[in-house]
């Protein structure tokens, strides 16, 4: 299938977009696809996305799904901020990427205040990451049998999880019922 044609199944809803890559020889052959497909659907210049010099091949094979291109965001610099750490002890300068305006000069300011107040003791105390999903239930009542489901399946969980990565482990699932209209 050529291109028109991948985009002609995507106007007429007749292909999902992460598809495309079925119907491709390189995700970056994808991805001008999906981006010309989404410039027509739309009605707009994507051409701004479309230069870039990252390596699209190794980003979608682990960073985006669905990619269309990429887009720069201004990199300012803070520090140093001294870090009295177990594995890093040196003055440090901080880049942020960032599009507010005087976050970095607040942020420059805190390093200073840090670095002049002797530095950032750290350590690491745990190697890990969470995420915290929300289920809304209709009732506490509800809430409760979801929180005993997930403690009963942990395992089954565990297993499902780690079958999606090589990185990672579930270690625990901490579920916090949470009661109010959010």
């Amino acid at each position: 299938m050529d291109k028109e044609e991948i985009i002609e199944k995507l106007l007429a809803g007749e292909m999902k977009l992460y598809q495309i890559d079925k119907f491709t020889e390189s995700a970056t052959e994808a991805l001008d696809i999906r981006r010309e497909f989404i410039e027509r659907h739309s009605n707009c210049q994507l051409d701004k996305i479309a230069d870039y010099t990252l390596d699209m091949e190794l980003a979608f094979a682990k960073n985006i799904e669905n990619p269309i291109g990429t887009v720069q965001i201004p990199i300012g610099v803070a520090g140093p901020l001294r870090v009295n750490g177990e594995y890093a002890k040196d003055d440090f300068f901080v880049p942020l990427a960032t599009s507010e305006g005087a976050l970095l000069a607040s942020v420059n300011r805190g390093c200073s205040a840090i670095t002049a107040a002797g530095g950032a003791n750290a350590r690491v105390i745990g190697d890990k990451m969470t995420r915290a999903p929300a289920i809304k239930t209709e009732s506490v009542v509800e809430a409760v049998k979801v929180k005993q489901w997930f403690e009963e399946k942990f395992d089954e969980l565990k297993e499902i999880a780690e079958s999606t990565t090589s990185h990672g482990k579930l270690v625990k699932i901490d579920p916090i019922i949470i009661v109010g209209n959010y």
